[in-house]
């Protein structure tokens, strides 16, 4: 136990001459911390990246499948019309006899 008065040994203690110089721990951990960061950074852009070319594929195939749709609801209100057309035809020729 150490007595009153008396400061305790520690790793960064004047006696050891740590008081003295930066910490290597330290200066690792903010070299590490700094890594951390930048890995983490380039992960997310990476992830956002990804994302962003799924959404763009989606996105291209949904309105493709809108215009392909859309085509042939043209064309089946076409078909509609022309037989709207032959039916009232047919029933004015049916009509003249």
């Amino acid at each position: 136990m150490a007595e009153v008065g008396k400061s305790s040994s520690t790793p960064y203690s004047a006696e050891q001459g740590g008081a003295e110089r930066p910490s290597t721990t330290s200066q690792e951990a903010s070299a590490t911390a700094e890594q951390s960061n930048q890995e983490l950074t380039a992960f997310v852009s990476n992830l956002l990246k990804e994302m962003q070319t799924r959404f763009q594929s989606m996105s291209d195939t949904i309105v493709g499948r809108i215009d392909d749709m859309t085509n042939r609801v043209d064309e089946l209100e076409r078909n509609v019309q022309e037989l709207a057309n032959k039916t009232s035809s047919n029933d004015l020729s049916v009509d003249d006899r």
